[in-house]
């Protein structure tokens, strides 16, 4: 998987529109990473392996200090967790308010 990176190396990454730090197993995470592509925002997805402690990192607490997933990381370096806020915050930023 790819390394958790903090917000700032976002641009320096080359990384264009969101990164998404999920797991395939739950739904919740699964939802977003949906509406993240039937709304064709730009993203990337991280997939991060509970089973091996990976939301339990220094550099994953620093995205999120519950340690959960999943977390929405923009380039404009807003961070957002919670699905349902994650949710929200997309339909808002990009205009798809009728999505959700």
């Amino acid at each position: 998987p790819k390394s958790f990176l903090p917000v700032q190396d976002l641009e320096t990454e080359g990384v264009s529109g969101c990164r998404l730090y999920m797991t395939r197993i739950s739904l919740n995470c699964v939802a977003i990473q949906l509406l993240l592509t039937e709304g064709n925002v730009i993203h990337e997805v991280v997939d991060v392996d509970l089973a091996k402690g990976e939301h339990r990192t220094p550099q994953f607490k620093a995205l999120n200090p519950l340690m959960q997933v999943p977390v929405l990381q923009d380039e404009d370096g807003t961070v957002v967790w919670e699905s349902n806020a994650i949710l929200r915050y997309i339909c808002n930023t990009f205009s798809l308010d009728d999505s959700f």
